[in-house]
């Protein structure tokens, strides 16, 4: 291992590495409770909507720059936690998908380790470009997937195609779900955001 702000540097025990970070990610669980949808008991059905352009390969501080420092969570990196923490700690009806210029399924199960998902990522990431937020809303458009919230993961960019996620959602809740909702959550603090 290393300090990103000194020149100190250590040998890390893979055996340790290799057991520690997995357990300790996985014991963040425990203390979360499932959301259900206000005033009822029903678990929402969620579309987690995952930013794999080519600048989520940022740290998530912002700190500019095409790829994160040493050490420090990319963009993407900090999605693939945040929506495995949510596949883990609820019941709720998900799914995930992956999108740039087009949106795809990514098998996210409840035991989908951080790294298989980043894998997930990263391999599809390499046939698309572009940051179309819309993506996901418009995907389950398409195929008349019914649900009750979108949450778009992105670093701070949201449009590079030819409808507006607000748009999107109007669009979405016309023909599928009047109630649907999108929350667009942004990894990286910059200018953009």
């Amino acid at each position: 291992g290393y300090g990103t702000l000194a020149s100190n540097g250590w040998s890390v025990i893979k055996t340790i590495d290799n057991t520690l970070v997995p357990t300790t990610f996985d014991m963040c669980f425990g203390n979360i409770k499932p959301s259900t949808i206000q005033d009822t008991d029903q678990l929402p059905r969620m579309c987690f909507n995952i930013d794999i352009s080519g600048s989520m390969g940022q740290g998530m501080n912002g700190g500019g720059g095409w790829k994160a420092s040493p050490g420090q969570l990319s963009c993407y990196e900090g999605a693939v936690a945040l929506s495995l923490f949510f596949r883990r700690t609820s019941d709720a009806n998900m799914k995930f998908k992956a999108f740039a210029s087009r949106a795809d399924t990514l098998n996210f199960t409840k035991t989908t380790t951080f790294t298989e998902g980043v894998k997930m990522c990263l391999k599809l990431s390499q046939f698309m470009t572009g940051t179309d937020c819309a993506q996901g809303i418009l995907d389950a458009l398409k195929n008349k997937e019914v649900y009750d919230c979108f949450i778009v993961i992105t670093d701070n960019e949201t449009w590079a195609g030819n409808i507006s996620v607000p748009d999107a959602l109007k669009k979405y809740r016309d023909l599928v779900n009047p109630k649907a909702r999108v929350a667009v959550i942004a990894m990286a603090a910059n200018k953009f955001s």
